[in-house]
C-alpha cells in the first residue's frame, strides 16, 4: 500500500514538473508560473508598410509562459493577473516613431519618438488581463514613420500579482 501511494505521489510530482515546463499555470508547492517576456526589435530601419501594422519585435531575449509570438508581435496572455507592460520606441534621422499599444482591439496608450535621431518614448500600462488578451504595439496610421531597430526599440511584460 505505502508503495501504492509513493508510485502516485511521484507520478503527480512529475506530471507537475513537466506540466510546468509545457504549459503554464501548473501549481507545484502552491506556486504558479509568472509569465515574462521580453524582445527587441532587429529590423532597422523598421519601416512600416501598412498603416495598422502590428511592430515585430523579432529577439526574444526572455520569455516564460511562452506568451510573446516574435512572428506576429503579439504577446498572448497565459495567466489571468495583473501585468506592467513596456515599450519603448526609438525613431531614426529625420522620421517619427508613432505607435499606440493595445490590449485586444482598445487602444491603451499611445507613444511618440519625433524626427530627430535617436529620440525615444517610453510607454507604461499597469493592467488587469485575462487568458488569451492580446497585447501588442500597433503603427498610428502612416507608413511614413519608422522605428529605430538594430535592439534599440524594445517590448516587455510581466506578470505582477493574481
Amino acid at each position: 500500500m505505502i508503495n501504492v501511494l509513493l508510485n502516485h505521489l511521484i507520478l503527480v510530482t512529475t506530471s507537475c514538473v513537466a506540466d510546468q515546463i509545457i504549459n503554464v499555470g501548473c501549481e507545484s508547492n502552491g506556486n504558479k508560473i509568472k509569465p515574462a517576456f521580453h524582445a527587441s526589435m532587429v529590423r532597422h530601419p523598421y519601416t512600416f508598410s501598412d498603416p495598422n501594422e502590428i511592430l515585430r519585435f523579432e529577439h526574444v531575449w526572455t520569455n516564460i509562459g511562452d506568451g510573446y509570438h516574435s512572428d506576429t508581435g503579439v504577446f498572448i496572455v497565459p495567466r489571468d493577473g495583473l501585468y506592467q507592460i513596456m515599450g519603448t520606441l526609438w525613431s531614426t534621422s529625420g522620421k517619427s516613431c508613432s505607435t499606440t499599444l493595445y490590449k485586444n482591439d482598445s487602444r491603451l496608450n499611445y507613444g511618440y519618438a519625433g524626427t530627430e535621431h535617436a529620440q525615444s518614448n517610453t510607454v507604461h500600462a499597469l493592467v488587469i488581463l485575462k487568458k488569451n488578451d492580446r497585447i501588442y504595439f500597433k503603427n498610428r496610421g502612416s507608413t511614413s514613420y519608422q522605428c529605430h531597430g538594430n535592439y534599440h526599440s524594445e517590448f516587455s511584460g510581466w506578470f505582477v500579482h493574481e
